[in-house]
């Protein structure tokens, strides 16, 4: 086991504020274990309360299989670089780039 973390449903379900909202928030709820006080990662849920009243056919069925890895390709043209020291004997510097992609974020 990693770890746990505890949700309060009362304090959900007697709140006007999110019983108002048609498409719960995302919570990032954070799991701890028993050994340590150190948070042992971070789960992506959401919470939602159903009645007993509601059919199992009425409640919405949520699709949250990964989306297939996509390959593309990025590529990065410098033509002009300013204040970049000369690091090597022969009076140049190896110079490279970084790029981070936040592949969550839809498009």
């Amino acid at each position: 086991m990693i770890g746990t973390t505890i949700i309060d449903l009362e304090d959900r379900y007697f709140t006007m504020e999110w019983q108002s909202l048609n498409d719960k928030p995302i919570e990032y709820r954070q799991i701890y274990h028993n050994s340590t006080s150190m948070s042992q990662g971070v789960v992506k849920c959401w919470c939602e309360i159903n009645s007993l009243s509601l059919k199992p056919d009425d409640v919405k069925v949520w699709d949250i299989t990964e989306k297939p890895p996509e390959e593309f390709e990025v590529r990065i043209c410098v033509f002009n670089a300013i204040e970049i020291p000369m690091m090597d004997w022969e009076g140049t510097s190896d110079v490279y780039f970084r790029g981070f992609f936040d592949s969550k974020e839809e498009v």
